[in-house]
């Protein structure tokens, strides 16, 4: 969800809704004008039937964090990367043993 600004926002909610992906209308219901989890606020979805969930967290992310939910949930697609070559890792030095007997 994208606030005021270009400033993005992860909002959590205590439920789900079947209607979320194909509604056509969002909204948000609040008793005192200010959107917060701890106000008994709650998400309104226009589907089939109208619903209301409460909201569980709201959270500010960076551009990075966008990219990487928007990646995870196959809205968009990751920019292809080169494969490295492996890191070069430290080990124990092996040492031959000799026969016994």
């Amino acid at each position: 969800m994208e606030g005021s600004g270009n400033r993005t926002y992860l909002v959590t909610l205590f439920g789900q809704s079947m209607d979320l992906r194909s509604s056509f209308r969002l909204g948000f219901s609040s008793r005192d004008d200010w959107l917060c989890p701890y106000g008994g606020d709650k998400l309104v979805i226009d589907g089939f039937v109208n619903e209301e969930i409460s909201i569980r967290g709201i959270s500010r992310i960076t551009p990075e964090q966008e990219e990487d939910l928007l990646i995870r949930y196959g809205k968009i697609k990751p920019d292809e990367q080169q494969d490295q070559a492996p890191p070069e890792l430290k080990g124990a030095d092996v040492e031959e043993l000799g026969q016994i007997g």
